[in-house]
């Protein structure tokens, strides 16, 4: 029953409004672990433990075998508020701590939308939680000395999906500026994202330049570009310069994005508000003297391929 010294099993539970990590759950309450996987919505398994605490503390509580006591409450309340704030210390003092994310949750911001002038929103999204692009699902091809350092900020406007990507290498390489031109091959960061559990997906790839390449389909089978004149909606901002001080020089750019709903033009996405999707970011460049492979989630394939939804993470929009 005791595991690492904690009597809980793991279980995915919300740590808090925007993210999902593996955390423990009570082993002795099978009903319960089914409980907190239920379809009833990602905060329920967080709440169910803190509504049941208030209830337990105004004497309200029932008495159901999948409840926890108050201990348990107690000590997952004071678990989940430890374990963040290690979190926190650990990403800061530690920039190579790799912590898996399972599930992402968009937030809206206010008062914003498509057309909003870009320069007024990325201060917005700057207070946003920034994501890491860090996993090299290839690592042996090849043999890389310095990995780039990549992460991105996600937000929506209900109409519009707004990223910003932060990159920093010692390589970039910007030479496609026509749409739908083969951007995979430039210093180049990708959005793929399924809505639902559509087997088809969206992905969207763009240079250093914001020159954008955009298809739909189903791997493996027939895949369509998306029309250049959809795929020019895409509004953006760059910027680029470089760090000062380091031995290798050192490029850092940034590319921020507003994605219209109406680039996905195979669905009826007419706003984006409790939308259930699936996601995956990336961070390629197939023709730099030393090509690179990273991913937000993880891919189990024999050879570089960024086209596998079933490894994309489940994501909700708020």
């Amino acid at each position: 029953m005791i595991s690492n010294g904690f009597p809980f099993s793991k279980k995915s539970v919300l740590l808090n409004e925007k993210v999902f990590f593996e955390v423990w759950a009570d082993t002795e309450n099978p009903v319960n672990n089914k409980e907190m996987v239920s379809k009833k919505g990602v905060n329920k398994p967080l709440n169910f433990f803190i509504d049941h605490l208030k209830r337990l503390k105004t004497g309200t509580a029932k008495n159901t075998p999948d409840a926890p006591n108050l201990l348990q409450a107690k000590i997952l309340k004071i678990y989940l508020c430890v374990r963040t704030h290690f979190i926190t210390l650990l990403s800061y003092f530690c920039p190579g701590f790799i912590m898996v994310e399972n599930n992402l949750y968009i937030s809206r911001l206010p008062g914003v939308n498509q057309i909003t002038p870009v320069g007024s929103i990325i201060p917005l999204l700057e207070r946003e939680r920034s994501h890491k692009i860090n996993i090299q699902p290839w690592p042996e091809y090849p043999e890389y000395y310095d990995l780039p350092k990549v992460s991105f900020k996600i937000a929506h406007g209900n109409d519009c999906i707004f990223i910003k990507y932060d990159v920093e290498e010692h390589e970039v390489l910007a030479r496609y500026r026509n749409t739908n031109d083969p951007v995979y091959k430039d210093s180049c960061v990708e959005f793929f994202i399924a809505f639902g559990n559509d087997r088809s997906y969206y992905n969207l790839e763009f240079n250093r330049l914001g020159t954008c390449l955009g298809g739909f389909g189903i791997p493996g089978e027939t895949r369509a570009s998306l029309p250049a004149e959809l795929l020019e909606t895409i509004k953006y901002e760059r910027t680029i310069h470089q760090k000062k001080g380091d031995p290798n020089p050192t490029i850092n750019w940034t590319l921020m994005l507003v994605i219209p709903v109406q680039l996905f033009c195979f669905h009826q996405v007419n706003q984006l508000k409790a939308r259930k999707c699936r996601v995956n970011f990336y961070k390629c460049g197939d023709d730099l003297t030393q090509p690179h492979f990273l991913a937000w989630k993880n891919i189990v394939a024999p050879k570089p391929d960024f086209h596998r939804p079933e490894f994309f993470g489940d994501a909700e929009f708020a």
